[in-house]
């Protein structure tokens, strides 16, 4: 279907091969969130989605328990996104999304659900890929991911998504107490020279606040964690009145704690960002815009986008030569005449995703070694009711028991 924003949305059935499909019972309307797929066979459940190799993306997933099963128990789940451990997905009766931007180093981007504990069975409910220009969020290298804590355009009444931002980040509306919203005089906002390519919607607002100075990281709910981690911060500023520059200066420092990390003075009609990528922050972590001695008036911000960076993302394979004889689902292969186990037989092709990574979920008829690229030693058929003639194993050449 295509939604109020023009945006066309599809069915998942071409990006897995497993799953029940179920209907929220709480959700008000016929969106994203009124439908689900529930994972309730296989220690994990993958997506694969071809086409944004090399290419940085944001990914955006949504889950909605919406007490599809009647029992009022929402499910918890991990998520593993090219065998990297993303998320640990609470859910409640409210529906959620999270956002990670990364570069897919793979022909096809794996997104994975693994199911923690007995009868806690994962699900997801949307899922949206879009391709961002290389040169944007570039102040991390592109073995790192950005994992969205929050994004805010100051001042708005209402969220910005798409079509104000092509990229259909979601910028939510922001304002609180000690601080004061504003609108931008100016009638329109140069924002070409911002490299992560702010949308002018977020910029003809901003919130100023009423002391001279404001703790944002007191704002973000965000910053549960009680360990120090690296994060990414974004911060949008214009001035958003024609000073009398023989009376009025708008100058602030942005602060970690007590050290000052940059000094910001915006300039009229024009949007200037800065980018803070070397600093780490815990819930303890202040924060905070505080204006110069100088200044007369009070610091203002328009928009603000808050990420963790990830640890150092794993590229690991299970080696190739194995994958290929087990598993061609997206585009079938020949190789020196193998075909596939799972072409072969059809109650195998459901599993999906690496064979062997991340470890701790494997397929559960293979077995595999630990190496770095690891390979198949055991296939465990029993029990798959397989009927047929068996392909020609001599490729794999690890195997020790089948």
């Amino acid at each position: 279907y295509t939604d109020r924003l023009g945006i066309k949305w599809v069915g998942d059935g071409a990006y897995v091969q497993s799953g029940e499909s179920h209907t929220a019972k709480n959700s008000q309307d016929s969106g994203l969130a009124s439908t689900l797929r529930v994972f309730k066979s296989k220690n994990k459940n993958c997506y694969s989605i071809p086409g944004f190799q090399g290419l940085k993306v944001l990914l955006r997933a949504y889950f909605n328990y919406g007490n599809y099963d009647s029992n009022s128990s929402p499910p918890f789940f991990d998520v593993f996104l090219d065998e990297n451990k993303w998320i640990t997905v609470e859910t409640t009766e409210d529906w959620k999304n999270y956002e990670i931007i990364y570069v897919p180093k793979r022909q096809n981007i794996s997104l994975c659900l693994a199911q923690t504990n007995p009868n806690q069975f994962p699900l997801i409910s949307a899922l949206e890929v879009w391709s961002l220009d290389s040169n944007m969020y570039n102040q991390i290298d592109s073995s790192h991911a950005l994992m969205l804590n929050q994004r805010y355009a100051f001042g708005s009444s209402d969220r910005i998504s798409y079509p104000s931002d092509p990229c259909n980040r979601y910028w939510k509306a922001f304002s609180g107490n000690g601080l004061v919203s504003v609108s931008n005089t100016a009638p329109s906002v140069v924002v070409n020279q911002t490299k992560d390519e702010v949308p002018s919607a977020v910029m003809s607002n901003a919130v100023a606040t009423f002391n001279a100075s404001y703790n944002f990281s007191d704002s973000s709910s965000s910053l549960s964690f009680t360990q120090e981690v690296p994060i990414y911060l974004n911060m949008y500023f214009t001035e958003v009145e024609d000073l009398n520059s023989s009376f009025d200066l708008r100058r602030f420092n942005v602060m970690v704690d007590n050290k000052v990390i940059d000094v910001v003075s915006p300039a009229y009609q024009i949007a200037l960002e800065t980018t803070y990528a070397n600093i780490t922050a815990s819930s303890n972590t202040r924060i905070y815009l505080a204006a110069t001695t100088d200044s007369t008036l009070p610091p203002l911000i328009s928009g603000l986008e808050w990420f963790t960076i990830s640890s150092p993302l794993s590229n690991s394979t299970t080696n190739m030569t194995d994958v290929l004889l087990l598993f061609f689902l997206i585009s079938p292969i020949s190789v020196e005449g193998l075909t596939s186990l799972q072409e072969g037989f059809p109650v195998l092709k459901e599993w999906s995703g690496d064979p062997c990574l991340p470890a701790q979920y494997p397929w559960d008829w293979v077995n595999c070694t630990n190496e770095t690229t690891p390979r198949i030693t055991s296939l465990l058929l029993s029990g798959c009711d397989l009927t047929g003639l068996l392909p020609n194993f001599s490729s794999l050449d690890a195997l020790q028991t089948m």
